[in-house]
């Protein structure tokens, strides 16, 4: 599942690394016409027109891995993976990129089975530090 999938890149890589073969790849976007692109882009992919963070999740459409890259702004990431973690299955890996902010760091570290600081510039033009975090269902 991809939460806030914007553009695609992580279907994109999902797609390229054989993922859409083996499994129901699952993806939320908020604005309609990027949800769209995406539907049109990954036939393969459920992709829903829908706010993430109004979603609650479902018994029995939980995910054995979530991958995502959440909005930074305001410190929204901390929010969608908080949120993120309610749609895993028992036992399911949620892999994210935040913002290495000290809110990020005081929020989800300590939930955090790994915490990497990727490098500067990963994120090419924005300057945003930021960290690539693994962890499991609540």
């Amino acid at each position: 599942a991809e939460p806030s999938a914007g553009t695609g890149a992580i279907l994109q890589a999902l797609r390229e690394s054989g993922a859409f073969l083996s499994s129901v790849v699952h993806a939320w976007e908020i604005v309609p016409a990027l949800a769209e692109r995406l539907r049109a882009n990954f036939p393969g992919a459920i992709v829903r027109a829908f706010d993430f963070l109004q979603f609650d999740p479902n018994p029995s459409e939980l995910f054995d891995v979530i991958v995502m890259n959440p909005p930074f702004k305001d410190a929204a990431d901390i929010a969608h993976i908080m949120h993120a973690r309610r749609f895993l299955k028992p036992g399911g890996r949620l892999v994210a990129i935040c913002a290495a902010g000290p809110r990020q760091h005081a929020a989800l570290q300590h939930l955090a089975d790994s915490w990497e600081y990727l490098e500067p510039g990963t994120f090419e033009g924005t300057g945003v530090r930021s960290v690539l975090l693994t962890m499991g269902a609540a």
